[in-house]
């Protein structure tokens, strides 16, 4: 990421990344924090945005990758501030709910994504990506240059 221009641009040197610790008090790569993120979060969107397009063109289901799509959407989620339930996030993954749910078990195995109950509504359940997964898709955006 060039915070100068705020173009997305590969790390060349692909060495690991300083963390800091953000306003959630999650652990965040020094580089992601402020802008960047947010920068970060619309390249996140517009991959999401652009994997919709290409249905109207082609069967979408040729290209289902729901962990993929979970992944991306709670890492744009989280720059933004927004809380993402366990449905939207399902809806997100633009599959069967079953087929997400499925996913969101084993992204929360691996560590990725994180569950939790909404304050606001215990009956409610939220999830959000964790710092690991948050760090790897904030690498792989900057890496591929948000594309």
């Amino acid at each position: 990421m060039n915070f100068t221009t705020g173009k997305m641009e590969p790390d060349p040197s692909g060495r690991a990344i300083t963390e800091r610790t953000g306003d959630t008090g999650r652990p965040v790569p020094a580089e992601y924090a402020g802008e960047g993120y947010l920068v970060l979060a619309k390249a996140a969107r517009n991959i999401l945005r652009n994997r919709r397009l290409r249905g109207r063109y082609l069967p979408a289901d040729l290209f289902a990758d729901p962990a993929w799509d979970i992944l991306l959407d709670l890492f744009a989620a989280s720059a933004e501030g927004q809380s993402v339930s366990v449905t939207s996030a399902c809806v997100a993954a633009a599959v069967p709910v079953t087929t997400a749910q499925r996913w969101l078990r084993e992204l929360e195995r691996q560590g990725l994504v994180e569950r939790q109950h909404d304050n606001g509504d215990r009956r409610r359940v939220l999830v959000r990506i964790s710092g690991a997964g948050r760090d790897a898709i904030a690498a792989w955006l900057t890496a591929t240059g948000g594309t």
